[in-house]
């Protein structure tokens, strides 16, 4: 995830040159992470890095510098680690979320204002894992963020962990999480950073795949656009990769 922009830290610190977390926090990235969070985000990134270590040593890598690793290799490290019960997905167009239960009942006590958390672990193509901690404290949601890769010497390494809140988010009833997180805005970057994200939780079968593929002539639309659009306060134009949906909110209510 996008944090802020390095270059214009001083708008955060005091005059002491401190941060100043009353408006960091107000702000809502690039918040503080508390020590014992980072270790256990380190911590089990590494644990879940071993686990596919054998996976990712054996796997084809190409020759390009940001090696790509096959779909075979992805879905086995996917595999791997569902094994060890946690929630996980990989990349692939259709990919569902192994071990979801959990962090279905967790959202679901959010939408009911009870606070707890849940982690999700992603495989990404060049091998590595990310580490999504969400966290409900009974009114706010927010999102500690791990990515951990490998070396040149092929062992796993923290790249970074950060810790943001939720500007707005809901779940809808086919499993999506949508969230749209804090991020920095002009004149602290030149450029726009979009916060918005969607998560597949709940899994999508083949039969439900093939219902969602029928296009509808009337009204020029397919079945699948209804999992994002129907029912909810906001419209989306999304990009579908794998099980995390990169979105953009549109400002107008529908």
């Amino acid at each position: 995830m996008a944090s802020g922009d390095k270059g214009n830290a001083e708008s955060t610190e005091s005059a002491e040159g401190e941060p100043n977390a009353e408006k960091q926090e107000e702000k809502g990235y690039d918040l503080p992470v508390d020590p014992q969070e980072r270790k256990e985000a380190e911590e089990n990134c590494k644990k879940m890095m071993n686990l596919v270590r054998e996976i990712y040593e054996q796997a084809d890598k190409g020759s390009s510098l940001n090696a790509v690793l096959s779909d075979k290799a992805l879905s086995a490290m996917r595999d791997k680690l569902k094994e060890s019960g946690v929630p996980v997905t990989a990349p692939g167009l259709y990919a569902n979320m192994e071990n979801f239960e959990s962090v279905d009942n967790f959202l679901q006590e959010c939408v009911e204002g009870r606070s707890g958390s849940a982690v999700v672990y992603e495989i990404r193509t060049d091998g590595g894992i990310g580490r999504k901690k969400f966290l409900f404290d009974g009114t706010g949601l927010f999102v500690l963020n791990a990515s951990a890769a490998w070396n040149d010497k092929n062992e796993p390494e923290t790249a970074y962990v950060s810790h943001m809140r939720v500007e707005e988010w809901d779940y809808t009833e086919k499993g999506f999480l949508r969230y749209r997180l804090c991020v920095p805005g002009p004149p602290e970057v030149t450029e726009i950073v979009d916060g918005s994200c969607l998560l597949r939780v709940k899994p999508i079968t083949a039969e439900k795949l093939r219902e969602y593929a029928v296009f509808d002539e009337e009204n020029d639309t397919y079945a699948w656009e209804g999992l994002i659009y129907s029912g909810h306060i906001r419209t989306y134009s999304f990009t579908v990769f794998g099980s995390v949906f990169r979105v953009t909110f549109d400002s107008h209510s529908s």
